[in-house]
């Protein structure tokens, strides 16, 4: 199924979801990493707080990726019409006013 013909409701739903597993997956992995690294090197609690830091570090930066990836997918990037002959003159620098002279028109 393409995502333009989903319903905004499974949308949302999914969106919920991938934001749901992009915080539980590493803070899970990192907390339990660092568990046992406090019990194999005796540093209680340190290396499980070191875990729950990085897994909040991790998790940030996989939110603001999937978040940038959300709003192009929303907000795609249009590309300005050149094709238009209707386009408008940057006005003169006041050098150029005080000269009495456009650059435009002045021939080489």
């Amino acid at each position: 199924m393409e995502k333009s013909s989903r319903s905004p409701m499974w949308q949302a739903v999914n969106i919920a979801f991938e934001l749901g597993y992009t915080i539980a997956v590493p803070l899970v992995l990192l907390a339990l990493a660092g568990r046992w690294a406090d019990s194999a090197f005796h540093t209680k609690p340190w290396l499980f707080l070191g875990g729950v830091i990085l897994a909040m570090v991790s998790s940030s930066l996989l939110l603001v990726r999937k978040f940038s990836r959300l709003i192009r997918e929303m907000n795609p990037v249009r590309t300005p019409d050149t094709s238009s002959t209707d386009r408008v003159q940057a006005p003169a620098s006041k050098e150029q006013h005080s000269n009495g002279v456009n650059q435009s028109s002045r021939k080489k």
